[in-house]
């Protein structure tokens, strides 16, 4: 029950920040509608309106506009909740049977709940409406079967099972290619177990590396059966080659452990667990994932569902059965961090202080290695440490019991990070365009309201499609870049703004927000180009953006100057509410 009721804090909240959670429902949409094929021209942006997009994630798509269009983003919102409970509901019996298996009589069940509760905290950065919430479950699914068989290949029947889950995963989302790297580091591992391990060196375990290989095979085969073959799996390697791109995409960059103090609680012990108990290859697939996980956010939950039932076979060792009354007090101090975002029992500046911080930080990683080496004396303080530290994720970086409440309110998604109000308006004034220019952390709602139907958004967050070309055009746009200049890690050729405003694109709208996300305190220069009256544009709305850095930050519609923007701007004065004072 606890499990369950931090699975829905931390999963069950409205679309606010995310952008990418409202293309794949247009795209869900225009799938379902038939208009959207397997191999079809990209429908949304002008930037790649030629490619053939390779839609790796259309049947996770349907099936989340399936549930839109039973209950709307309420139930879209549940469906994706329920998936991630689920998730960890099945790493947790995982995790309890492997403490089951050591034989202890210490309390495996408080060790697994402990262990995925870390788990828990340390992912929900990544619990968007998004395909990959299939990938985590899937994921889950096969590291169970692997978990129980110790390193062991899969039996026959088993072995297909997975091969058909495989298939559908091919289908769900591009991340099924992990699956084939995990099975072919189980391989490398066992190969690595008979030859570096004496007590290995038998007839079985030498028959056990060939039934990887057909595993290996079956599922190599099941993963390409799928609309785009091999090509699902070259999209990976293909993105994440692009370096302008991943250093640019916030959730490609490495986790903040200053904020996600729940890490090394969960990493260290499953560092141990896995070193003392694991195979060769569980040992890989953990370093493989650990690796990910440290270089890229949004890997997180790959590397705690792979790590929490390691961290499990630890905390048996190290946790003693609490007393009634000490867990419940240690259970109250979520309550209490929660209580501290409305009360400030204790400053936030203190609580956002780099020093503090990364001291906090420094004395968790501390307990996490001496809970291994004197577990009577601290198993108590490491309990309280892990609570504290998944009170802390969850209510300050995560943000989630508020949000949580207002999803149960039925609050489905929040506008004040999209341009809401503007596209309400070019849709109640008909306002025509063939190109809408604005930045990728809104596309995606954009791309909701207005794409295809009325007009194209120059370019999108759909990076394994885009490529790094339109998003540095849109750079070199943004910030009136007068001189041509050449990427020197994709050789890209980017022309001066000037040649591509008019040149390669005529916009006929824009929308952007005044001031940038950068330390620069001072409006984009393409805003203030646009202001001007040679500019052929009229700044006909403007929508407030809330932002502690900027007062004045807003969005701002630019229309190109016609016949029909006498008649807009009359009309707009009946509408005052998107008109920002002169």
């Amino acid at each position: 029950m606890l499990l369950g009721f931090l699975g829905a804090v931390t999963s069950f909240f409205p679309i606010k920040e995310s952008n990418d959670d409202w293309w794949h429902l247009k795209a869900g949409k225009l799938l379902w509608e038939g208009e959207l094929g397997w191999y079809s021209t990209d429908p949304f942006t002008e930037s790649a309106k030629d490619k053939v997009w390779i839609n790796h994630e259309w049947l996770a798509e349907l099936i989340f506009y399936g549930a839109f269009k039973l209950g709307g983003l309420r139930v879209a919102i549940l469906l994706k909740s329920i998936l991630l409970i689920a998730t960890f509901y099945l790493v947790f019996w995982t995790t309890a049977q492997g403490g089951q298996r050591l034989h202890t009589q210490s309390p495996h069940f408080l060790a697994a709940t402990l262990a995925v509760a870390l788990a828990l905290s340390s992912s929900q950065f990544s619990f968007y409406l998004r395909p990959p919430v299939f990938t985590f479950l899937l994921l889950a699914v096969y590291h169970h079967f692997f978990f129980l068989k110790e390193g062991s290949p899969p039996t026959l029947k088993c072995g297909f099972g997975l091969a058909v889950l495989m298939a559908i995963w091919a289908n769900l989302h591009g991340g099924a290619i992990l699956g084939c790297v995990i099975v072919f580091l189980l391989w490398v591992g066992n190969c690595m177990d008979y030859a570096l391990v004496p007590s290995k060196r038998t007839p079985e375990e030498r028959k056990a590396i060939f039934r990887w290989i057909y595993f290996g095979l079956a599922i190599g085969v099941a993963s390409l059966m799928n609309p785009y073959g091999v090509h699902l799996h070259l999209l990976t390697f293909e993105m994440m080659s692009q370096k302008w791109l991943t250093e640019r995409i916030s959730e490609m960059l490495p986790p903040r452990f200053d904020y996600i103090w729940t890490l090394p609680l969960l990493l260290v012990p499953a560092a141990w667990g896995v070193l003392r108990y694991g195979g060769w290859g569980q040992r890989l697939v953990f370093f493989f994932l650990l690796w990910q996980g440290l270089a890229h956010v949004r890997h997180l939950p790959l590397l705690s569902i792979w790590a929490a039932p390691y961290g499990g076979m630890a905390f048996v060792h190290c946790l003693k059965r609490p007393t009634p009354l000490f867990l419940t007090a240690v259970l109250s101090f979520p309550l209490l961090i929660a209580i501290n975002q409305s009360f400030q029992l204790v400053p936030l500046p203190v609580l956002s202080h780099p020093l503090f911080r990364f001291s906090v930080v420094f004395i968790l990683l501390g307990i996490s290695f001496l809970i291994l080496l004197r577990p009577k004396i601290l198993s108590r303080w490491f309990l309280l440490a892990s609570v504290i530290a998944i009170g802390f994720v969850g209510v300050y970086p995560g943000h989630r019991p508020p949000q949580f409440i207002k999803a149960v309110k039925g609050i489905t998604w929040e506008g004040e990070n999209y341009p809401n109000k503007l596209i309400d308006l070019i849709i109640d004034f008909d306002i025509p365009g063939q190109i809408l220019l604005n930045r990728e952390n809104y596309s995606g709602y954009t791309i909701w309201r207005l794409v295809p139907e009325r007009m194209r958004t120059f370019t999108c967050s759909r990076f394994d499609l885009q490529g790094s070309l339109p998003r540095m055009e849109l750079e070199t746009l943004l910030w009136c870049v007068p001189e041509p200049w050449t990427d020197e890690v994709s050789g890209h050729e980017i022309r001066p703004w000037t040649e591509l405003w008019e040149g390669k694109y005529r916009f006929d709208l824009v929308i952007l927000e005044k001031y940038s996300d950068r330390e620069e305190p001072y409006p984009f220069p393409l805003w203030t180009y646009l202001e001007a009256p040679e500019s052929g544009f009229v700044r006909v709305a403007s929508e407030v953006y809330p932002t502690p850095r900027f007062r004045d930050q807003v969005f701002s519609l630019f229309v190109r100057r016609g016949p029909y923007l006498e008649k807009i701007m009359k009309e707009l004065k009946n509408r005052p509410l998107l008109r920002d004072e002169e």
